[in-house]
Formats: structure tokens, C-alpha cells, sequence
């Protein structure tokens, strides 16, 4: 994943046999199984690695995500009231803490600015099958304790799109996140154009592995997620719950990766398309 100082979930999947499997995670797979939760961990943070400075206005919807004033994660105003993020970036945050979470939109610095809106949670939601080991179902929705009506939120895509694979197609990547893995986050947001990978080369790069049946390393399901990359440049820690765009609209979430920028391991998105219904519904429940 790829959040900033979020608590590491490892230890919740350690069983009594877990003293050997923890070396082993920590040691060998710490990159893949970055994207710290709230708290006191030590998970990776995401930032944008060969990136360039958004332009003044350029991403007004782009929320800069603040948990007792520390910046951990990004998120989208997808509606005046609600925001979307990752799941990983809220799965250790106490419901009854929604009171020390806060986003910041429209703007360019992460700590705000002239014209920046902020504003404190109400409520959250993360998506009821999300699952820490794989990541699968990596997305939540917050809501907002009053609504932001003068920056127009992102577009997302039409259920008629919910069959596109957007392979080969360049998407726009954003964030405040690290320039380089276990860099220092950027007080500037960040931008930089990936293309999404064909789901045979994706799934080819984060193979299942498991040690004693205990799965320490995301598999990639091209239903639920898809993975872009370029050259130099890429999602790291600290940009975990922000966009993926392609043409305007979000189609993307990011989610995890294997260090940033790696010629051999792209950066992976949550589908958008395949959790259209499950947005919808719960913006009227929530």
C-alpha cells in the first residue's frame, strides 16, 4: 500500500507460529506489503516518483488527508459531501476517531493555502470484503461533516464502462507522496502520465506466494484492480487513495506496489468500473 505512517496490519495475521514468518515478511517482502494504516506502524507511504508540479486549479478535487494533523493518504471529492479513498488508508482508524480526520481541497500545497477548503469527517465506510492480506476491495468512502460546493468534484465512469480493461491507454497519475522510495513526501502536489499494463503482464508480476499456507504477497485480480507504469516514474508511499485518471475521469484508486518506479513491479489501482454500484449505494446510506 501506499500510505504514510499508517500502524503495519502484519501483526494482526501472525498466528503462534509467527515469530519465523514475521522475519521472513519484514525482511523479504516489506515493499509489497507496504501502505501503513493510522497509528504507529511502519508501513510504506506513496508519493509521486517522476513526477512534475500539478498546475494552479489543475486537480481542485484532489484531498490531501490529515489524521491528528499528520498527513497520511490522499482521496478524491467524488460529491460535494463525500470523498474517496483506499481502504487501507482507514482500516486501523477507530469509528469513534472520525473527529481527528480531516481532508484539505484545492490546492496545490499539502498543507493548505489561500483558497484551500477543509474540512473534518463525519463518517466513514470501507468496503465491507476488503481484505488486508490481498487487497482486494481496497476502497472507502468518507463523508463529510459539511459539503463542498464550489470545487467540482471528479467525474467517475459510466456503468457502460464497467467492461473496459483501459489497457495500453495513458492515465495521469497525482499525489503529495515521496519522489522515491523511503523518500521524503512532497509539500507540492505531483503529477505524471503512466500507461496501464496489459492484466497477463500484471498478474505475471505479483504472483501469489505464501510460506505454511499464510499469504504474505498480493496476487493481482484484473477484475478489481488493473496496474500502470512508466519509465522513472510511478505511485509511492504517501499517494496511497488518490486517482488514477484517464481522459478527466477517475478510474483508479491507488493501492500498493513493490518499492516506486521498479522496472519490474508497476504500481496497482483499484478498478473504479467494478465498484460503481457499491459507490453509489453506499453515498445514499452512509
Amino acid at each position: 500500500m501506499r500510505n504514510v505512517s499508517q500502524p503495519s496490519t502484519l501483526a494482526m495475521h501472525l498466528t503462534a507460529q509467527g515469530v519465523f514468518l514475521f522475519c521472513i515478511l519484514g525482511c523479504v517482502y516489506s515493499n509489497s506489503l507496504s501502505g501503513r494504516s493510522l497509528g504507529n506502524g511502519t508501513e510504506d507511504i506513496d508519493q509521486i516518483v517522476g513526477g512534475s508540479q500539478a498546475n494552479p486549479g489543475e486537480f481542485p478535487f484532489m484531498a490531501a488527508l490529515r489524521y491528528n494533523g499528520a498527513f497520511f493518504c490522499g482521496g478524491t471529492l467524488i460529491a460535494p459531501s463525500f470523498i474517496l479513498t483506499a481502504a487501507h488508508c482507514l482500516v486501523n482508524v477507530p469509528a469513534s476517531s472520525t473527529s481527528s480526520l480531516q481532508v484539505t481541497l484545492n490546492t496545490l500545497a499539502a498543507g493548505g493555502g489561500a483558497g484551500a477548503e477543509v474540512r473534518t469527517i463525519r463518517r466513514f465506510v470501507l468496503h465491507p470484503s476488503y481484505n488486508t492480506v490481498t487487497k482486494q476491495n481496497d476502497i472507502a468512502i468518507m463523508a463529510l461533516n459539511a459539503p463542498v460546493n464550489n470545487v467540482a468534484p471528479v467525474p467517475l465512469p459510466f456503468f457502460s464502462d464497467a467492461g473496459t480493461s483501459y489497457e495500453g491507454q495513458s492515465t495521469v497519475i497525482a499525489g503529495w507522496g515521496t519522489t522515491s522510495s523511503g523518500g521524503s513526501l512532497s509539500s507540492t502536489l505531483l503529477k505524471a502520465s503512466v500507461s496501464v499494463l496489459e492484466n497477463r503482464i500484471c498478474r505475471k508480476q505479483y504472483r501469489r506466494t505464501s510460506i505454511l499456507g499464510l499469504v504474505i504477497s498480493s496476487a493481482f485480480y484484473p477484475g478489481e484492480m488493473m496496474c500502470a507504469a512508466a519509465a522513472g516514474k510511478d505511485t509511492c508511499q504517501g499517494d496511497s487513495g488518490g486517482p488514477l485518471l484517464h481522459a478527466g475521469f477517475q478510474v483508479g484508486i491507488t493501492s500498493f506496489g513493490r518499492g516506486c518506479a521498479d522496472p519490474n513491479y508497476a504500481g496497482v489501482y483499484t478498478r473504479v468500473t467494478n465498484y460503481l454500484g457499491w459507490i453509489a449505494d453506499t453515498q445514499r446510506k452512509i
